[in-house]
């Protein structure tokens, strides 16, 4: 059986490293689509169209925007939970 995640009693991370974790590969997954979607802005293919929904942004501007507001949360329940200041 294949698992994407698989639960470990081994694992030692705190909460304050998985956060960091989390805040990290955000940021790293908004870069990412961020370079992706720099292709789709130099093509001019922001948009596409799907019978059923008609125009819309593209999936990928979609995601990027969705990243850069997640890791933003991230960010502030860094801040908000003292991580700075820990360091």
């Amino acid at each position: 059986m294949s698992r994407i995640v698989a639960y470990s009693e081994l694992d030692r991370t705190t909460p304050e490293e998985g956060l960091l974790t989390e805040v990290k590969w955000s940021g790293q997954v908004a870069i990412a689509l961020g370079e992706a979607c720099e292709a789709l802005i130099a093509d001019e293919e922001l948009t596409t169209k799907s019978a059923g929904a008609g125009m819309q942004l593209h999936a990928l501007m979609d995601a990027w925007t969705k990243e850069r507001i997640s890791h933003a949360r991230l960010c502030k329940l860094a801040l908000d939970a003292g991580i700075q200041q820990r360091q």
